[in-house]
Order: C-alpha cells, then structure tokens, then sequence
C-alpha cells in the first residue's frame, strides 16, 4: 500500500525558512545602509563613477545570494502543484540570472568609464565564470530532466536517477560541497 501523501513535510522546513528570510532582509538592510549611507548612493548613469560600482554588489546579492536562495527553497516553501513549483523556481532562477547580468554589466561599465582593465582578479574571473555556468546548465537539466526520464523503462526509476543528479549539480553550481 502507497503511504499517504500530506502536507506535513513542510513543517520542519518553516523555521528555518523564517530564520532565512529574516536574516536575508537584514542582510538587504545592512547592505543599503552600506551603500546609500557610506559610499554616497547607487546609480547605472552618473558623473560619480562609484554610484555605477555600487550597484554591483547590491544585485550580485539580490540576484545570486538572496533570490537565488529562494529559488532553492521554493520546492519546501511555496504550497501548490509540483508543476508551479518548478515554474516558481525556473521564474526566480531567471530573475537572479538577469540580476547577475545587470551587476556584471554595472561593474564592466565602471571600469570602461574609468578605463581600468577588466578582468583581473581571481574574483572577476570567478564571478564571470559563475554566471556562464548558468546559462550552460540550464539545457543540461531540461535535458537530464526530459529526455533521461523519457528514456528510461521505468519513469519513477528515471526520475529519481534524474533528480539526484540535478540535485547534486546543483549544490555543486551554488558551491555546496558538504553534502
């Protein structure tokens, strides 16, 4: 007999889920005070070239840090059909890639304004590194994801093959490796 499904595999995630979202909004809070307060302001166009730097730091955070965190926690925090939660996640995924793109885009601005090479850092190549995996790793997940499972004999065999695989490349993308 198949055990019966519930809702109850949410509640140990809740706390824990509060406990981000609040330290993520103290994080948000801290880094505009930062930033607003101590480093004079954010802005993509100004004649005060380090305006268009700070918005670097605040959407690699917003974007990689925060909603992509949420991304990760939509599977246990948002309570509907398994196909919303993956379109929520894809959704939030996508916003945190464009986030990356836009504080990229802020940072490589700065520095052709202000005629500093670009990548010259083991942090710039890193961070440039980090968010061309993402577009790269997206097709390899829809196809481990659709054309594994499908090939598969058995579906429920495929599927958790599959996601064990997404779930490892994942932590793996996102620098998990304790698990």
């Amino acid at each position: 007999m198949a055990p019966k499904r519930s809702s109850s595999y949410l509640a140990p995630a809740f706390p824990f889920t509060i406990l981000a979202r609040l330290v993520a909004l103290a994080v948000i809070g801290l880094v505009l005070v930062w930033l607003l307060h101590f480093r004079e302001g954010l802005a993509f166009r100004s004649d005060d070239k380090a305006k268009i730097f700070n918005v670097h730091p605040l959407l690699m955070l917003l974007g990689f840090v925060l909603i992509s965190g949420e991304a990760i926690m939509a599977y246990k925090t948002v309570p509907t059909i398994r196909k919303r939660q993956k379109l929520f996640h894809l959704l939030l995924h996508l916003v945190a890639f464009v986030a990356g793109v836009l504080g990229i885009y802020a940072v490589f601005k700065f520095h052709h304004d202000l005629r500093f090479p670009h990548m010259y850092s083991l942090h710039s190549w890193l961070g440039l590194s980090t968010i061309s995996l993402l577009p790269i790793w997206s097709p390899v997940a829809i196809l481990l994801l659709f054309l594994l499972v499908s090939s598969c004999t058995s579906i429920n065999k495929g599927k958790a093959g599959t996601m064990a695989r997404c779930v490892w490349a994942g932590y793996l993308l996102h620098g998990d490796f304790k698990r």
